[in-house]
């Protein structure tokens, strides 16, 4: 499978296919959400019809489906997509400050498209929604970014583990009034009481966000684990080792340990319990090394075409949050349209990246 490069850089370092082709199932599990779920609810109601329905939507509050699989899948590609940036930049002797200025500016470019794609859909600024998934990845980036320039795989995987551990805390110590500790209730979880209090703007469910103050915190963390699958598939490749077995297993493991842990805690990806956390990279883990078994087994038909959505990731990304406000009954045919121009432009190596949108 051809790996992209690039030709401004002097000394190289391709990005992994498996990275491209998990942004890519992450653009086509969105996608096919956006597109579906309506045609599916005009059917006769059956069995099916539910079961494929529920995996197509968010979880309606504990549990975790394939839509919830989603932002987390992301999140760790943007992890791992700093390593391949900052390793290319440093072979080319970039300064760690003209690292951090363009982290910056690449994450304030991803901050104002989400922006601009919520301004599209309210009549006033009173009515504005200033977090979203735009929003998230970008805060996620920038701070993995700087880390990425000043600390190491050990810091990275530290503060990771650090974060999940004192969210969990968090839920059970902080006494939230009218609720108590421990309470992981829609309105009572410590979360939402947060974003009552210190998030501005108009709230999703008017009285919690999902991409809410604090629950910021557990995504941070899934985008240093990023990182860390990043650096180890850097490194896999320069010893020519293809470990993508071992991946997938790990990442199988990783997610079952997260959902039976739901026992002591709920797997809940609206405030982004740990559970949730570790199930969610589990299941990005196993892409990436599912991804990596198909294009050595000559299952390339598959990977390709998800590697092609995810090298034109932030085009999808927009159209899928614009289809919704501006699409409506063309859904279908914007949709289609959207994918079609992505895989030809990956077919002829141009990409609507930041790095475009933002040059640097």
């Amino acid at each position: 499978m051809p790996e992209v490069t690039d030709d401004n850089a002097s000394l190289e370092v391709q990005r992994v296919d498996a990275i491209d082709a998990l942004r890519g199932s992450a653009v086509l599990v969105w996608g096919v959400a956006v597109a579906l779920t309506p045609v599916l609810y005009s059917l006769p109601e059956s069995g099916w019809r539910l079961a494929v329905v529920d995996q197509l939507s968010p979880s309606i509050w504990h549990g975790m489906t394939l839509y919830d699989f989603m932002l987390p899948a992301f999140l760790v590609a943007a992890g791992a997509g700093v390593v391949f940036d900052l390793e290319r930049r440093r072979l080319n002797e970039a300064s760690n400050t003209a690292l951090v200025k363009r982290i910056v500016i690449r994450a304030a470019a991803l901050f104002v498209i989400g922006l601009i794609c919520e301004w599209l859909r309210v009549v006033s600024l009173a009515e504005m929604r200033w977090t979203g998934i735009f929003q998230r990845i970008a805060v996620c980036y920038l701070v993995a970014g700087l880390f990425g320039v000043f600390s190491g795989w050990r810091t990275h995987a530290v503060v990771a583990a650090v974060i999940l551990l004192e969210y969990g805390l968090v839920f059970e110590l902080v006494d939230v009034p009218g609720y108590g500790v421990g309470d992981f209730s829609v309105e009572g979880n410590v979360a939402a009481y947060t974003d009552r209090l210190w998030l501005p703007g108009r709230l999703y469910f008017s009285t919690w966000d999902p991409q809410g103050l604090i629950s910021t915190l557990p995504a941070i963390a899934v985008t240093l684990f990023g990182m860390l699958l990043g650096r180890y598939l850097l490194h896999s490749r320069n010893a020519e080792r293809d470990d993508s077995l071992a991946l997938m297993l790990i990442g199988l493991v990783a997610l079952n340990t997260g959902l039976y842990a739901g026992e002591l805690m709920p797997v809940n990806a609206y405030i982004n319990t740990p559970t949730f956390a570790v199930a969610a990279c589990g299941a990005s883990l196993s892409v990436v090394g599912l991804a990596g078994l198909l294009a050595k087994w000559g299952g390339t038909f598959v990977v390709a075409p998800l590697c092609a959505m995810g090298r034109n990731a932030l085009l999808l990304m927009i159209c899928l949050a614009l289809i919704p406000t501006l699409g409506g009954n063309s859904m279908w045919l914007m949709l289609i349209a959207a994918v079609l121009a992505a895989m030809w432009l990956a077919q002829r190596r141009w990409f609507l990246t930041l790095s475009r949108v933002v040059p640097g």
